[in-house]
């Protein structure tokens, strides 16, 4: 399984404004680096290496298979907004139109073969290729454990701008348990 980038969010899920309001700043020196914090936040928790395993805002991904699985084919990032394209190769190298019936109660959404069982003898390199939408439509759509959490993340690297240190031993900030509180119910868990 592959994933790739096809479309990156146009917008982010927290404003300088907002950001400025939670960290109680009132002046615009630091304008240049709160926006860096929010996107190193966003990126903590964002997209296929984030934290949460999650879309945050609308993005586009393609998936590629080598095979079709024995079951539902698990389109990851949620939540699913669409399944913009869905084609497997077929034995004489063509793109064929996939049948497919959209799971999107669950989370991950699936895809289940219309019919009994995905096509047989398809075995090749990328031979499968699903392009889906994915993420809150916008920012006011994603949960707000979610944008709490993001918020603390940026308001600890705000006031923390440094390793700690504990006795002689320099150690990173310490993950945050409320952090973590905020973003367990929203973290997606891959095998």
């Amino acid at each position: 399984m592959a994933l790739e980038l096809l479309l990156p969010p146009e917008a982010g899920p927290i404003t300088l404004a907002e950001a400025k309001a939670h960290l109680r700043v009132d002046h615009s020196s630091e304008d240049t680096y709160i926006t860096s914090l929010i996107a190193a936040a966003v990126s903590r928790v964002d997209g296929r290496s984030g934290m949460l395993q999650r879309a945050i805002m609308t993005q586009s991904w393609r998936l590629t298979l080598d095979a079709f699985p024995s079951g539902a084919i698990e389109i990851p990032l949620p939540p699913l907004q669409t399944i913009d394209d869905a084609v497997y190769v077929d034995a004489g190298g063509d793109p064929v139109p996939l049948d497919y019936v959209v799971d999107d109660a669950s989370e991950p959404a699936r895809l289940f073969a219309m019919g009994s069982a995905w096509p047989a003898g398809v075995a090749a390199q990328q031979a499968v290729s699903i392009d889906f939408t994915a993420g809150y439509e916008t920012a006011a759509d994603v949960p707000a454990a979610i944008i709490h959490g993001m918020l603390l993340l940026i308001g600890n690297w705000y006031q923390v701008r440094e390793q700690m240190i504990i006795g002689a031993i320099s150690q990173p900030l310490a993950p945050n348990v409320g952090i973590d509180a905020l973003f367990s119910p929203y973290r997606i868990m891959t095998a």
